[in-house]
């Protein structure tokens, strides 16, 4: 139970959503998600999302499939907000200014680097994690 595991935090094991595509064979995507129900597996959880099993011309199926994508990224930005909250809870104890641009340099160094191996638009990834970025500095400095 999670509550043996865990002891009186509740905390919930990882749970990691696997993506495998048909249009890269071989290769997989894993990332992590928050949960929202509880677990009593003592293991980490693993959702698998195969694409293979969505027949190409079935759009409804490809449209559900992008919709549980969409769940889980705004699952994912809602866990990477909290985070923030906690970090600039941290920074303001400190007297902390909100942004490090050396940080948030080696943060867009490695994201572009993560496109370019999965052959994702670099311009893409700009785009979306400066907005994320812009939007996390001022939920940072409402904490």
């Amino acid at each position: 139970m999670v509550s043996e595991r865990y002891g009186n935090q509740k905390k919930r094991p990882n749970v990691y959503v696997i993506l495998v595509s048909e249009a890269h064979p071989g290769s997989y995507y894993r990332f992590w998600t928050p949960i929202k129900s509880e677990w009593t597996s003592q293991n980490d959880a693993f959702i698998i999302m195969n694409t293979k099993k969505v027949k190409s011309e079935d759009i409804d199926g490809w449209r559900k499939q992008l919709d549980k994508i969409d769940d889980q990224i705004i699952d994912l930005l809602a866990a990477r907000m909290v985070s923030i909250a906690h970090i600039g809870k941290y920074k303001k104890e400190r007297n902390i200014q909100p942004l490090d641009p050396k940080r948030w340099k080696q943060v867009m160094e490695k994201r572009l680097a993560m496109a370019k191996k999965h052959k994702l638009s670099e311009d893409m990834i700009r785009d979306i994690y400066e907005t994320i970025h812009h939007h996390a500095l001022l939920h940072e400095e409402k904490v």
